[in-house]
């Protein structure tokens, strides 16, 4: 009768989970035409480079939180107790999956943060068996709980500030003040630039583009999570009217595939042309803007100086700079280069 009992709970559970689960799914199949969300498509391949990186990235994650696991990992040594168990077990499962997926892009190791818990109960555990009275039990576990906030507050690998997300609401907002509200943006970063701006957006890398995203890249694994697909000449067809490479101050190189790939192309240098803004003291912005003449909007500002295609003009020692005199003057002809001498 007991057994039949805790087949019928598990039938019960299985039923439950299978009704939400399925309902879910079937939502997001009609809904997006695809059962995996668009982030999976641009992040995991197939490849021995992929499961590499997914190794290193939990070995990192050891090296990092060792404070976190230590006493955790010591209930392994403890008699068998069901809960720890099956969130051993649990665990085990994820860090496959992890490996499998190639890890992660960001700071943080977020893919384990659902296991802190877990790792909390197995903590009190260990402290529960210690060979003690209560008084240094508690002591320990108070010991336990500094150690852990001192290597929050300390470690250098946990408190990092890019600035990426920072400068790139300061982008947004100035693109928001001086592009037409029309405007279509290409760049990298798809969060803060885009929510600050209010400007209709390209996702370059396809975090938020199904045509990137489903992109067959031979070499998943061998660069970032999530910063290895891009297709230039997709994003050129599209026509947008500004193209920001790299990150949230753009660039004037390329640094991702479909960076590349748009520098690369001779219809690109065509009809854009690098302009630098200095949108505050100590923040300039690279942003290539579509020519008036090839349909683009221009912005509402004086850039610096502008770059007529940096693949093939010098001037003094950056690529392709040209001093604009004022706005909407037609740039200068490059000096011409004297004859070297002759003997």
């Amino acid at each position: 009768v007991r057994r039949e009992g805790r087949l019928g709970t598990l039938a019960a559970l299985v039923a439950a989970f299978g009704l939400v689960a399925g309902s879910w799914f079937s939502w997001r199949l009609g809904y997006y035409g695809q059962l995996l969300p668009n982030t999976f498509y641009v992040k995991v391949g197939a490849t021995g480079d992929q499961l590499l990186r997914g190794l290193v990235y939990v070995g990192q994650c050891v090296q990092v939180v060792w404070p976190l696991i230590v006493v955790p990992l010591a209930a392994l040594w403890l008699p068998v107790e069901a809960g720890l168990s099956v969130g051993a077990l649990l665990l085990l499962l994820h860090t496959l999956y992890v490996v499998a997926v190639g890890g992660d892009v960001f700071w943080g190791y977020r893919f384990y943060a659902a296991y802190l818990p877990i790792g909390a109960l197995a903590a009190a555990s260990v402290i529960r068996h210690l060979p003690v009275g209560p008084r240094l039990r508690v002591a320990c576990a108070g010991l336990a709980l500094v150690v852990n906030l001192w290597w929050m507050a300390t470690s250098s690998q946990l408190n990092i500030d890019t600035g990426v997300s920072r400068d790139g609401i300061e982008v947004g907002r100035w693109l928001a003040e001086h592009a037409p509200p029309d405007a279509v943006l290409a760049t990298n970063i798809a969060g803060s630039i885009p929510y600050a701006s209010g400007l209709r957006t390209i996702d370059t890398l396809g975090l938020n583009d199904r045509h990137i995203a489903h992109r067959r890249v031979e070499t998943m694994g061998q660069g970032r999570p999530g910063h290895e697909k891009g297709d230039g000449a997709y994003v050129l067809d599209r026509a947008p009217d500004y193209v920001l490479f790299a990150s949230s101050r753009g660039a004037r190189l390329p640094k991702f595939l479909g960076d590349q790939e748009l520098y690369d192309s001779d219809e690109f240098h065509r009809l854009y042309d690098l302009h630098a803004y200095d949108i505050r003291d100590g923040l300039r912005v690279w942003i290539w803007v579509r020519r008036a003449e090839a349909g683009g909007r221009g912005l509402d500002a004086t850039p610096v100086f502008i770059l007529r295609d940096p693949r093939r003009e010098t001037s003094e020692g950056q690529p392709g700079a040209r001093p604009l005199p004022r706005r909407g003057s037609a740039l200068p002809a490059p000096e011409p280069r004297p004859e070297p001498p002759t003997d």
